[in-house]
């Protein structure tokens, strides 16, 4: 029995970890194709700290070197990880053609976020480069093309959001699952050496986020900016309410010298999960790291630091906030009249992103990788 990832990006061992991939390998031969060659896109470009170790890596740089793997190997499932477009859609058909079931689950499910608008949404994608004009035009050719191609054979949900989606719409068969940050908040650890009162900033990365340059974005910060204004706020955070702020750094920020910006504040990589769980209270520029949030039942607060109104950044933070029943705080003296205020957690607003963006009522609550091999055994 053998399963294969297609993935569009050079993975790293973050991503075997989230797919369960490292669980699987153990009883099944599993793979990933690593197709970021044939993007020649907003993907093609990575910068992962470190690789996929637990599980065999192939870069295939063109389509037939895919169809032949295929074809040779005959795998009994493929993960389709890849992004809207023309390749994802003749790949489907390659596995149809072949009789290879196709198994979609959603990645990082978010409510719908503030209208953007035109003249903020032109000024963030207006190209700085002739290869970035040619990423835009390509972003808008896949998104007109997102609902043709062959459906997936099974559609493995992450709440009730994930079921309107067009490919869970049109899936031969539903499983209801529960999202990626469900498996990873079960494999938290514990941690020792931790403040007996902390609060906990979940990191986004910023204007550094490697997505900006993926997608073409212009940042709306510059990173100096930025962390001047996140470093008031989180000091002005722990002048309030007398605790430590620690911060979560963003998975694909490791490479980037955060003591040379914020040196005020240790830094912590790979447990945001499990600081979360031993926070008094969580702070967060909009991610979907919130789930651990929600599944741990703390009270989080939004912040927009250096972010223009309109701004990608802006509406994540202000479309997750108002999802929780909250207001990203946009001055830090705003954030502090919320901090003072104390309010109740919002169970039911909790209960209503969890049911939306983590699992259903109807999920068996099982890890994707308990989905996966369950799958596999009815083969």
């Amino acid at each position: 029995m053998s399963v294969v990832l297609l993935f569009g990006r050079a993975p790293s061992q973050r991503d075997v970890s989230r797919f369960g991939l490292d669980v699987l390998a153990r009883s099944f031969e599993t793979s990933i194709y690593d197709v970021s060659p044939l993007l020649r896109g907003p993907l093609e470009q990575v910068s992962e700290d470190r690789g996929a170790e637990a599980v065999a890596v192939e870069k295939l740089k063109n389509f037939s070197e895919i169809v032949d793997r295929l074809s040779g190997r005959r795998p009994n499932l493929i993960i389709d990880a890849l992004p809207p477009g023309s390749l994802r859609e003749r790949l489907r058909i390659a596995c149809r053609r072949q009789a290879i079931s196709v198994v979609v689950h959603p990645i990082g499910p978010l409510p719908p976020l503030p209208d953007q608008p035109f003249r903020t949404r032109l000024a963030e994608r207006f190209p700085k480069s002739p290869s970035q004009a040619l990423r835009t035009i390509r972003l808008l050719r896949d998104s007109m093309i997102r609902s043709r191609g062959p459906s997936p054979d099974v559609f493995i949900s992450a709440g009730d959001s994930s079921l309107r989606r067009t490919d869970a719409l049109s899936a031969a068969r539903i499983i209801h699952g529960r999202s990626f940050d469900c498996d990873e908040y079960e494999r938290s650890r514990e941690l020792s050496d931790l403040p007996a009162a902390f609060d906990v900033f979940v990191d986004s990365g910023g204007p550094l986020h490697p997505d900006y340059d993926y997608l073409g974005f212009r940042r709306s910060a510059l990173p100096n900016d930025y962390f001047s204004v996140l470093k008031n706020f989180l000091s002005t955070a722990e002048q309030t309410t007398g605790r430590p702020v620690l911060i979560a750094r963003h998975p694909r920020m490791k490479n980037v010298p955060y003591q040379d910006f914020l040196p005020e504040f240790e830094i912590f990589d790979d447990v945001t999960a499990s600081l979360i769980q031993k926070s008094t209270a969580v702070f967060d520029t909009g991610s979907t790291a919130t789930s651990f949030s929600v599944l741990a039942h703390k009270q989080v607060f939004y912040l927009t630091p250096g972010a223009l109104p309109g701004s990608a950044e802006w509406r994540l933070a202000t479309g997750i906030a108002r999802s929780l029943g909250r207001e990203a705080s946009t001055t830090t003296e705003q954030f502090v009249n919320d901090l003072r205020r104390a309010e109740e957690i919002p169970f039911h607003t909790f209960d209503s992103y969890r049911r939306e963006y983590l699992f259903s009522d109807l999920s068996s609550r099982r890890s994707f990788a308990e989905e996966i091999t369950s799958l596999l055994r009815e083969e």
